[in-house]
């Protein structure tokens, strides 16, 4: 993290970029979908003593894996989508599959002065979601699931926990 709450990103060759990152994804936290399929992105993701500002806040709402949907903040997407459209492999059937279902539904979400993002129908529908949202975060990004959904996950991959690590070779 640099000065004034600024995160240092290293792009590619081209240099170093800073930007301003809003959020810090940490926890798990549900919260009840409101009337039309408004939901509070929670309190603890926003850093603390951070005032909002008048310039909208954007996040991006996508078609996440494992049945969830991604929500990403603007700068973090948009670094996203230029890896995605560097790529030159379009005669590459598998990455034109995993391209499409990934952008399918993408949207560009500006958060409301209650810090409440607005997620689509469709969305809702690939990720199960219907009354409550269980938010998961990942440290740049978070996961919204339903909460049936994220626990049948998290017990599906329990036991695979100790080996994924060591697999990885994570030091923890």
């Amino acid at each position: 993290m640099g000065e004034d709450g600024l995160f240092k990103v290293i792009v590619g060759e081209s240099g170093v970029k800073w930007f301003n990152s809003m959020f810090s994804f940490r926890g798990t936290f549900i919260h009840t979908l409101q009337p039309k399929n408004r939901v509070n992105i929670p309190a603890k993701y926003w850093p603390r003593g951070k005032k909002r500002t008048d310039e909208p806040i954007v996040v991006v709402l996508s078609r996440g894996l494992d049945g969830c949907i991604w929500l990403n903040p603007k700068e973090r997407w948009d670094r996203i989508e230029k890896g995605l459209d560097s790529r030159s492999d379009l005669t590459f059937g598998k990455f034109r599959k995993f391209k499409r279902n990934l952008l399918l539904n993408v949207s560009d979400i500006e958060v409301d002065k209650q810090g409440r993002i607005i997620i689509s129908r469709e969305l809702l529908d690939y990720a199960g979601i219907e009354k409550e949202v269980l938010f998961h975060g990942l440290i740049s990004y978070a996961e919204l699931w339903s909460p049936e959904k994220f626990k049948a996950v998290i017990e599906e991959t329990q036991e695979e926990f100790i080996k994924l690590a060591e697999e990885l070779n994570l030091e923890v």
